[in-house]
């Protein structure tokens, strides 16, 4: 399988009904899980109101994309229906290969493109093969969630951070794994953010 763009948008309305409103605590991260974690691809600001311009930032061992694989790989077997998975690309991005006409989910500041495709697919995200990635430039999706809605990693354009929704048994796993640099993060929680 491969990701294609689904026009049928029935599986987004659980995202779109959510009642949290935009940019409150852990929001546009679906709410209703059991527990939640950030995964950081840079350490969080030092202050409130710290520019990440001419911060000592440290050297990324791991790239977003590849933080957000591992986390995949251990949400996999969290999930009943890997080979149903869908991802949401934010329309910013001024994209190629997708249909103008497709139809959008649509969040507060934002919309979307939805691909549908299995677990395995987000390999082929943004390659550069454009047999493979027909889309363009596109970084990391915005949601990825599987059919039976068992987990959810969300990736805002504006964050450092992607936060995962899941039960506690997953999120366990995602802040035990040192690589992905996790940490627990309450749904009502006030989120660091770089100026």
């Amino acid at each position: 399988m491969s990701l294609e763009p689904c026009a049928d948008l029935r599986s987004t309305c659980w995202l779109v009904d959510q009642s949290t409103p935009w940019g409150q605590g852990i929001s546009p991260a679906p709410g209703g899980f059991t527990s939640y974690a950030r995964i950081r691809f840079i350490p969080d600001p030092e202050f409130f109101g710290q520019s990440s311009v001419g911060a000592n930032l440290p050297d990324r061992i791991l790239s977003d994309k590849e933080k957000i694989e591992i986390a995949l790989k251990i949400l996999y077997k969290y999930t009943q229906t890997s080979e149903e998975c869908y991802y949401a690309m934010w329309d910013g991005w001024g994209t190629d290969g997708i249909n103008r006409n497709t139809p959008k989910m649509h969040l507060p500041d934002r919309d979307y493109w939805i691909l549908r495709g299995n677990i395995e697919d987000f390999s082929s995200w943004n390659a550069i093969d454009p047999i493979v990635w027909p889309y363009g430039l596109a970084p990391n999706p915005a949601f990825v969630w599987p059919a039976d809605r068992a987990w959810a990693i969300t990736y805002d354009v504006d964050d450092h951070y992607a936060i995962v929704s899941a039960d506690e048994g997953a999120i366990q796993e995602i802040v035990a794994n040192k690589r992905l640099d996790g940490v627990r993060v309450a749904p009502e929680e006030q989120l660091p953010y770089w100026d």
